[in-house]
This record gives C-alpha cells, sequence and structure tokens, in this order.
C-alpha cells in the first residue's frame, strides 16, 4: 500500500486473520485516528517496509476499552502521550508490547495489565537501537488505585532530563499515592530510576529491578510496600552513582526474601528525617545494610526497632531519639559502623574493597537519647568509628558514641571501638549498663 492498511475512527470493527506486507512509507498495517477505538483484532501478522503495528495518536481516552492481541508480533505503536482519565480503564491484554515514541503514559483512571507468564505484557521503546531513557516511562496517580501489574515489563523509560516523567521525577513506574498490586514486574534499563513510590505502599511479589540507572526502588512520604521473593540487580550506575534501594526515614518498606547482586551502591540508603510513626527496619539482607546518609530523628512516643543480625552504616550523620530506640538482638548482633566499612555487609558505598583511607574513628556522630527516650534498648550490639570530634559533635557539643541525656535506657553486652571521642557519656542517668 502507498499509505495505511485500515485505518479506523470511532470503530469496533473485528478484523481477524489478515496479514499486511510492504505499508508506504511511515505509515502502519493498522491505524486509529481516536482513542475510542477498540476493535476486535486477533490473529493478523504484518512484515515489510513501514511501521509494522498498530498506529496510535496521542491524548486522552474517553471511553473504557481493551488492547486485543492483534497478533504475533503486532504491537501498538505511540505518537505522543496516553492519558486514562478518571473513571476510564484501559485493559491491556496478554501478550501485547506497547512501544513509546518517547512520551509517557498517564493513568487517572485504571490500568488493567494483567499478564500471563507464557504472555507477558510488555512497555518498551519504539526506538530499533534501544537505550536507557528511550521515554518517559508510565505515571500512576493518586486516583489510580484499582490499576493492577502482573506479568509486566518495563524497559528503556526514566528520561532523565528536564522535568521528567512528570514534576520533575524520573522513574520508569511512578507510583503515587496509591497502593496496587505489583507482581511478577520487571522493570530494567531505566536511565533513572526503576520504580519510584510516594505515600504509596503497594504489595510487590516476585519483581526484579535490573540495570537501572539510579535507584531500583526510590521511596517517600510515608511509603511502606511490602516486598516479597524479588531480585535487585547491577542498579546505580548513573553519574554519581545512586544506592540500590534509596527512602526518607518516612518511607519503611517490609523485606522479605529479597536479593541482591552487582549494584553499584548496594545498600538501603536512609536519606535522613523524621521518623513520626512507629517503625522496624527490616533486615534486608546480610549484604545490602543499612546506608544512613542524613539525620534520623524518632519523634517522641514513637519507636524505632533494629531487627537483629542488621548492619546500620553511617556517614557524617547521627541517630536522634526522642521516643524509644530498640536495638535487641538476642539471635547474632546488630552492628553500627561507618559507611566506609567493608568488614561487615561488604563495599556499601562502591569504591572499592579493601577499603580505601577514609575509613577513620569519627566517619559518623552517634546516637543521642532525649530525655524522654528512657525506654531505649542495646543489646548485643557493635558499634564503630563513631564519636565525632569536631565542630559541634553529636548536639551541643558532646562527642560520644551514645549520649544518654538524663533518661535511662538499658546498654548491654555491647561493644565500642575506634570512637574519635567517648564511648558512652551519660548526664543526670540511671542507665544500666552491664556485659
Amino acid at each position: 500500500s502507498e499509505s495505511n492498511g485500515i485505518q479506523l475512527k470511532s470503530s469496533n470493527a473485528t478484523i481477524t486473520g489478515n496479514s499486511f506486507t510492504n505499508m508506504g512509507g511511515s505509515n502502519f498495517p493498522i491505524l486509529y485516528s481516536s482513542l475510542d477505538t477498540f476493535p476486535t483484532i486477533t490473529g493478523n501478522t504484518t512484515s515489510g517496509s513501514g511501521y509494522n503495528g498498530i498506529g496510535l495518536p496521542g491524548g486522552t481516552f474517553s471511553v473504557s476499552g481493551n488492547w486485543n492481541l492483534p497478533g504475533s508480533s503486532f504491537p501498538y505503536l505511540m505518537n505522543g502521550p496516553l492519558t486514562v482519565p478518571l473513571g476510564v480503564t484501559l485493559t491491556v491484554s496478554p501478550g501485547n508490547t506497547v512501544r513509546s515514541d518517547g512520551n509517557g503514559i498517564y493513568v487517572n483512571g485504571t490500568l488493567n495489565t494483567v499478564g500471563t507468564a507464557p504472555l507477558p505484557i510488555a512497555f518498551t521503546t519504539r526506538n530499533s537501537s534501544p537505550a536507557p531513557g528511550n521515554w518517559l516511562g508510565i505515571y500512576l496517580s493518586p486516583s489510580a488505585g484499582s490499576s493492577s501489574l502482573s506479568y509486566v515489563t518495563i524497559s528503556y523509560a526514566g528520561y532523565f532530563h528536564g522535568t521528567g516523567l512528570t514534576n520533575y521525577h524520573y522513574a520508569s513506574l511512578f507510583v503515587d499515592g496509591i497502593s496496587p498490586n505489583l507482581s511478577n514486574v520487571s522493570i530494567s534499563y531505566s536511565e533513572g530510576h526503576g520504580l519510584e513510590l510516594n505515600n504509596a505502599s503497594p504489595t510487590i511479589t516476585n519483581s526484579q529491578f535490573s540495570n537501572n540507572g539510579g535507584s531500583g526502588l526510590l521511596s517517600a512520604g510515608s511509603s511502606r510496600p511490602a516486598i516479597t521473593s524479588s531480585s535487585f540487580t547491577f542498579n546505580g550506575s548513573t553519574a554519581p552513582g545512586y544506592f540500590v534501594v534509596s527512602l526518607d526515614a518516612t518511607s519503611v518498606p517490609n523485606p522479605t526474601g529479597v536479593t541482591f547482586s552487582g549494584n553499584s551502591y548496594q545498600g538501603i540508603q536512609v536519606r535522613g528525617g523524621s521518623i513520626g510513626i512507629s517503625a522496624i527496619w527490616k533486615n534486608w539482607s546480610t549484604n545490602a545494610p543499612y546506608a544512613v546518609t542524613g539525620d534520623v530523628i524518632v519523634d517522641s512516643g514513637q519507636t524505632l526497632t533494629i531487627e537483629q543480625g542488621s548492619t546500620i552504616k553511617l556517614w557524617g550523620t547521627g541517630i536522634y531519639v526522642n521516643g524509644t530506640f530498640s536495638a535487641n538482638s538476642t539471635t547474632g548482633r546488630i552492628t553500627f559502623t561507618s559507611l566506609a566499612d567493608d568488614s561487615v555487609g561488604g563495599d556499601t558505598n562502591g569504591n572499592g574493597t579493601p577499603e580505601p583511607t577514609d575509613l577513620a574513628a569519627g566517619n559518623w556522630k552517634g546516637i543521642y537519647l532525649a530525655t524522654t527516650a528512657g525506654s531505649s534498648v542495646f543489646n548485643n550490639c557493635d558499634f564503630s568509628y563513631s564519636g565525632y570530634n569536631h565542630s559541634t559533635g553529636l548536639i551541643n557539643y558532646v562527642y560520644s558514641s551514645i549520649f544518654v541525656d538524663t533518661c535511662s535506657p538499658q546498654i548491654t553486652n555491647c561493644t565500642f571501638k575506634n570512637s574519635e571521642s567517648n564511648g558512652i557519656q551519660l548526664k543526670s542517668s540511671n542507665a544500666t549498663i552491664t556485659g
């Protein structure tokens, strides 16, 4: 054909068992002229010249509908951004591939993408030589809570320039204020982050995050996802380097059976902030310790619990407890050390093993227990390379690994070594210090 094969506008035609070969120039075997077009379309083939797929216009869907599987190697080809508005559902049938011209998919209604193991659903680039950042990604807004992604792959998105996917968020999938189910989802080759969460607590199972330039998971705004049987591999390559998982202090995932391999900064970064709701820092994996890069404050009336056997690494930062700090390990030990310490948890800061000369006493400040923190417990804990002895120190010119300020915590069976200043400093305290 000199142009398109079939062009549809506001049509529910039945198109089955057809063969399309050599469409003219930059034309399509099937072209939709409007987004209210949802034909029954199966068993077709396409080959030769032209764009081998269904051409989609950019714009906003006005009605709900289902993108059937047109045939083998017969993708949907975007030509502009797509918006699913409130009250509208876009269903993508198993086995489909959606290829973007660089734009994003914005969901305010419902995106129903439930593939199967033999027929996964793919969102990727139209570029014949794919590269990270070829397209923006998928945004699930606070009104898209009924959306579901299962057996879905998202690749080569996360454009990391300008305003990104939306409002300076750079991720292949950005989940904003909702908690959908993400099952058997694979996010790879993002130029920015893989999955970004804001005030979102999805259930993530059997999913893979790999080869993303930023963090595999970036989380903020009190997000508390449950992550089960998932893997993070080879993330964080975009300069200046990103931790494989990056959280603000309000975001506290619940991981089970999560594995890590080959990530540039293989740690669970806590960027700092206040913990206003009691939380547990779970032990993700022995080779992915916590990396606290900003001061963390435990608010009054709240408890931060460190799961036994965990490793917490810090760099120039401290933990300030106005509520309760519970580091009570009865199996194994809890380690608080420098981010530069490769002897436990591996090379978390990605600068080579054995650790170069930046490992030193005073690499981090310490832990401050305020007057309201008397119920805090430290049992079977090891403290190394803390007691920063410069400027104002831990707080108000106090220099120690733990400063107990007019309260009476329990500190038992703990070790303190390589501090730049004091191990424990007490003020008006009846603390219990034994073992």
